[in-house]
């Protein structure tokens, strides 16, 4: 709940029940004291590194998480690429990126998961505006573009996300059909379970049959999207996915036919999220059998309308973006294709686009009396 949330500056550092688990992982559970001796087994050995910069690419959740977490109190730059492609590969090693976790099929990682030599390892709380990483956007308007991102800002985000639905999921474990390699699993799927202290699966389970069978016949969730969501038919186990406590979906509007199928079939109504990467979540929305549902902004968020161009304001923007690179680092961010080719270079993150203040949003928007809002496209 939220006021149990564990901020994730002090996730390490906080006292919690060593036997809890943390993640479904590999057939077995992880609890908070095999967490902690293998995010303190890298810590002490990323510390020795002179690297300072790395590119996190993981298959499964919990090693990423494991990484995660050492990487940001070794104090290293964190680049998380959306796909672990040679091409990726190779552009972000020119950057100076060195690559860590699943990058090479024929050499299978250790992550140590069983470590215990460094458990006693002393480690101090993370610095929340300092600790930060660098993740790309999808690139489903273009190519992926870099965006720099501070730890304060997922934070800020999962305090919302839990007094809105931290009840609904109560101690239900979180599944997912969607990558922890975009900020949306990262945050649905790592993140925000870490902070308030619920189980995540591991596996990016394929579809909702493989996903229903890895509940164990246990309170869980889905973190889906749309793409995953169409694909249900009259077929789908729709007596488990009643059971689910929440499916959320996030990535694209879901049409409303779709919502209509999976609230008649299973009595789910899909919590769906609106948001970008540069922006974090701006809204939400439950579609019922109306036609049109609005999106309600998140708590603290205000539209404003400038020159046809509206223009989002947002407490997980107001915090200043810092240099995305260390001093004596001169190295661009590149805009990589999804071929892996560098398509043009940045000297900052795009964190505002047109205005002082506030993020101008491609979307237009109908802004209703009571506050809530249409999206018509772009």
């Amino acid at each position: 709940m939220f006021d149990e949330l564990i901020p994730l500056s002090h996730c390490m550092t906080a006292k919690k029940t060593a036997t809890s688990p943390i993640a479904y992982h590999a057939g077995h559970y992880y609890d908070a004291g095999q967490f902690n001796g293998s995010v303190r087994h890298w810590v002490n050995r990323l510390q020795s590194q002179p690297v300072q910069r790395y590119a996190l690419f993981t298959n499964d959740a919990y090693p990423f998480a494991v990484m995660l977490l050492a990487l940001f109190h070794a104090g290293k730059e964190v680049w998380i690429p959306g796909n672990n492609r040679p091409g990726i590969a190779l552009q972000l090693q020119q950057l100076d990126c060195q690559l860590i976790g699943d990058w090479d099929a024929t050499k299978p990682f250790d992550y140590c998961l069983e470590s215990t030599e460094c458990s006693s390892l002393s480690l101090l709380p993370l610095d929340p505006a300092e600790t930060r990483l660098v993740i790309f956007t999808s690139g489903s308007t273009g190519q992926p573009k870099p965006v720099d991102k501070q730890l304060i800002q997922f934070q800020l985000e999962i305090e919302t996300l839990e007094k809105l639905w931290g009840k609904k999921l109560a101690n239900a474990a979180a599944l997912a059909t969607v990558s922890h390699q975009h900020i949306y699993g990262l945050l649905f799927r790592v993140l925000w379970p870490l902070s308030a202290g619920r189980c995540f699966h591991s596996d990016c389970y394929i579809n909702p049959e493989t996903l229903v069978k890895g509940t164990h016949d246990a309170a869980a969730y889905w973190i889906a999207s749309p793409a995953h969501l169409k694909r249900l038919d009259q077929g789908s186990p729709w007596e488990r996915i009643a059971s689910l406590y929440a499916v959320f979906s996030s990535g694209g509007a879901l049409q409303h036919e779709v919502a209509q199928q999976i609230l008649a079939c299973s009595g789910q109504q899909v919590i769906e999220i609106y948001g970008s990467t540069e922006t974090g979540g701006i809204g939400w929305r439950l579609q019922g059998n109306e036609p049109l549902a609005a999106w309600t902004l998140f708590e603290n968020m205000s539209l404003t309308q400038t020159d046809d161009r509206w223009q989002l304001h947002s407490p997980y923007l107001q915090i200043p973006p810092r240099p995305p690179f260390p001093k004596g680092v001169a190295a661009p961010l590149p805009l990589i294709s999804s071929k892996g080719e560098i398509t043009q270079t940045l000297t900052s993150p795009p964190f505002g686009k047109g205005g002082q203040g506030g993020f101008q949003l491609d979307d237009q928007i109908i802004l209703q009396d009571d506050g809530r809002f249409m999206l018509q496209g772009r």
